[in-house]
């Protein structure tokens, strides 16, 4: 007799940024697995092998603007009620040292690797409260640790945010 397991997440809705990177299709792969619907955030067009699954929703927006997260979040709301785990894998890798960063590379690289993650999560957080449940998980870097050794300054810190974030 074979015993059938059925994931936790099954039937749940899972919002990933940077879906459309390696990392990002790694984690939608795992959890479409799991059987959750996943609504998929990138700044780049849906490869066509996910946006033909009839689990997944992509929605195209600039993790870099506040208001296009915003009614990025609004309208995930309004189709599905309810966020059930969120993960923040969106990030813009930099590897300018500190005497080579421009503010302008400063602030977007922190815009999308960290201001997209909180206002994602404070977004999503109330319902998960008043459900009782749900999952926040965000993406680091060992540049968190490392400083400008490994990586430029704008991304080892806006991932060493995404610690204290967390």
């Amino acid at each position: 007799m074979t015993v059938q397991r059925t994931s936790e997440l099954a039937g749940k809705t899972a919002v990933i940024t940077g879906a459309f990177g390696a990392i990002g299709k790694a984690i939608t792969h795992s959890l479409l697995a799991q059987g959750v619907h996943a609504v998929l955030l990138d700044l780049a067009n849906a490869p066509e092998a996910l946006s033909m699954e009839p689990s997944v929703t992509c929605i195209k927006v600039d993790l870099s603007d506040p208001c296009a997260i915003r009614t990025a979040a609004d309208e995930i709301k309004a189709r599905f009620g309810t966020v059930d785990v969120l993960v923040n894998n969106a990030g813009i890798l930099s590897n300018h040292k500190m005497d080579g960063t421009t503010l302008e590379e400063w602030h977007k690289v922190n815009a999308v690797n960290v201001d997209a993650a909180f206002l994602l999560s404070q977004s999503f957080l109330p319902r998960m409260r008043e459900n009782r449940w749900g999952r926040i998980i965000n993406v680091s870097s060992y540049a968190a640790k490392s400083g400008g050794l490994t990586a430029g300054t704008a991304y080892s810190v806006s991932k060493s945010a995404m610690i204290g974030l967390t």
